[in-house]
């Protein structure tokens, strides 16, 4: 690997076998080196493929301190532990840049809050026990405390990281939540999250939201007859249903299939009624 251009003494750039510009890191690959000269593979930390939706990378990077990538790393390697799902070989980027800005803000006593901290939690656990492992490294290597509302943002960085789609995660999240809301007011019940069925639902809520946020729509594959079936039997839920398809055209201009209808009916049933599963 031939350096094309050196960012700093921790960054370069170097040419693929494709000709393609990517990016590698390490601590103190540059140190002493020029351009054209040879780097140790072994002293390479994380090569970055920048893409074209992605301008001035080479800068961003090069605001951003090494340690925070190195920060990022043991996170993102930890995530692969807890998670097993692919990850964005862009996601050191976003995250370190993420911490850097969440770092330099508590170090003035600014502190961001989120108003979704508690869906987060909830609908991300996984993600959100990566999140709250960031918190303690970033503690024990820079000094530095940060508010509990990080875990959620770092939450969503590192589930975004994961997500095969271009869904806006805060959005989806959002959604999620609307809904939810709707079925504990309707019901007036708190739901029991640690049952298999909240699990489940939850998983169909997430991709049902993305979908919705994607704007793709999910076709009926004739279900109407399996419908006024359900909707006879499990009539409470199916009354939810509509008013959840209600909210959702009125304020999202997004209006359910009597399929999706069908599936979030089942769902809502199976959290209200069959708790002990």
């Amino acid at each position: 690997m031939r350096i094309k251009k050196i960012l700093n003494n921790n960054v370069i750039t170097f040419e693929s076998s494709s000709g393609e510009d990517n990016i590698a890191m390490g601590r103190g690959i540059a140190y002493g080196k020029r351009v054209g000269d040879e780097v140790e593979k072994d002293k390479i930390d994380n090569i970055f493929v920048p893409d074209s939706t992605m301008k001035d990378v080479t800068s961003l990077i090069e605001s951003i301190p090494y340690e925070y990538f190195q920060i990022a790393d043991k996170i993102l390697k930890y995530a692969r532990m807890v998670i097993a799902k692919p990850i964005n070989s862009r996601a050191i980027l976003f995250l370190a840049d993420h911490i850097y800005g969440a770092v330099e803000r508590a170090k003035e006593g600014i502190f961001l809050k989120t108003t979704l901290y508690w869906e987060v939690k909830r609908f991300y656990k996984d993600e959100f026990l990566i999140a709250q492992y960031g918190l303690d490294l970033i503690k024990e290597e820079l000094d530095v405390k940060l508010d509990n509302s990080e875990a959620a943002f770092i939450a969503l960085n590192l589930a975004n990281s994961m997500n095969n789609n271009s869904a806006d995660l805060y959005q989806t999240t959002k959604i999620m939540k609307e809904i939810i809301d709707i079925i504990r007011r309707e019901f007036m019940v708190e739901l029991q999250e640690d049952s298999v069925n909240y699990y489940r639902f939850i998983n169909h809520l997430k991709f049902f939201s993305s979908r919705l946020v994607s704007g793709q729509t999910y076709s009926d594959n004739k279900d109407d007859d399996l419908l006024e079936i359900i909707k006879y039997k499990y009539v409470n839920s199916y009354k939810v249903a509509v008013k959840i398809n209600g909210y959702l055209e009125r304020n999202y201009s997004y209006r359910l299939s009597n399929e999706e209808i069908l599936y979030l009916t089942i769902h809502i049933e199976r959290i209200i009624y069959r708790t002990g599963d």
